[in-house]
């Protein structure tokens, strides 16, 4: 594939997707590259194209929740998985949680609650994001739900500390 280049407007739309999703620029780079490759962007409004690249993160960071939502629901519920995986995935949680992961879910919740760029924004912040099926969804009902599954996660986190 060719390389991609970046124009003034293509840096800006970087530049604010980094303020207002507070990631790093090149992080916001690999964002618009990869929803260039997902939609073709040339000839869109910077607009458009500020929020396909916000969508794609929510996205990324909504598979990622849902991803330590099934592994601790599976430690929770051993609903007779093999052994050797649920040992394996055990052990994998295990060392989750020994680095912080149930600190850090419960900061992500307040993260999530405040307006600031990892929750809902700051009320200048664009409030609309396009989806992968290019639907325009709210910022605000994708951080609620975010939320959600983060709760749910921190309870399953709870339970099997008490396991």
């Amino acid at each position: 594939m060719p390389p991609i280049t970046l124009d003034d407007t293509d840096v800006q739309t970087a530049l604010k997707l980094s303020d207002e999703l507070n990631l790093n620029e090149i992080e916001c780079v690999r964002l618009l590259v990869s929803a260039n490759r997902e939609w073709v962007l040339y000839g869109r409004e910077p607009l458009e194209i500020y929020r396909l690249a916000a969508g794609l993160w929510y996205m990324e960071r909504r598979d990622l929740i849902t991803s330590l939502y099934i592994l601790l629901r599976s430690v929770v519920l051993d609903q007779g998985l093999d052994a050797d995986l649920m040992y394996e995935i055990q052990n994998q949680m295990e060392a989750l949680f020994s680095d912080g992961l149930r600190q850090r879910i419960i900061t992500l919740v307040k993260e999530l609650n405040r307006e600031e760029p990892s929750g809902i924004g700051r009320p200048s912040s664009e409030r609309y994001v396009l989806d992968f099926r290019g639907a325009l969804v709210e910022r605000r009902a994708i951080v609620s739900r975010e939320r959600l599954s983060l709760s749910h996660c921190l309870a399953l986190s709870a339970l099997i500390k008490l396991m």
